[in-house]
Order: C-alpha cells, then sequence, then structure tokens
C-alpha cells in the first residue's frame, strides 16, 4: 500500500497539477470541465492501472519469495 501511495505521489500528482494549473489559467472553464476533461481522466486511468501492476508485481514477489 505504502508503495502504491509512494507512486501516485512521485508520477501522478504532477501531471494532475499541470492539468489544473492550465485549466485555472484558461478561466474561460467551468469546474465541470476540470472535472469532465478526458485529460485528467486519463492521467488518473493511467495512474490507477500502474498502480494496479506494480502492486501485482509485488504479490508476485513476496509468493515466489515464500516458496
Amino acid at each position: 500500500m505504502y508503495n502504491s501511495i509512494q507512486q501516485f505521489n512521485e508520477f501522478g500528482v504532477g501531471k494532475i497539477e499541470k492539468i489544473i494549473k492550465e485549466f485555472l489559467e484558461d478561466g474561460s472553464k467551468g469546474i465541470g470541465d476540470l472535472v469532465m476533461a478526458p485529460d485528467i481522466m486519463e492521467a488518473m486511468f493511467m495512474i490507477l492501472l500502474n498502480i494496479k501492476k506494480r502492486s501485482k508485481n509485488e504479490r508476485y514477489k513476496r509468493k515466489s519469495e515464500k516458496r
């Protein structure tokens, strides 16, 4: 779990911050545009996939170490 949080902080926060910063600088969009923006949805989806993949690999390593 700690590794997932650490990975999110390292890789995900920067992407999300960039998207939000661009949104705030634009000023012509509403909050719904931010929430439903394909960029932020894609960034979150990729972060979740990477976390899932990493946690699966960690579980596999722990199982093989027990053998």
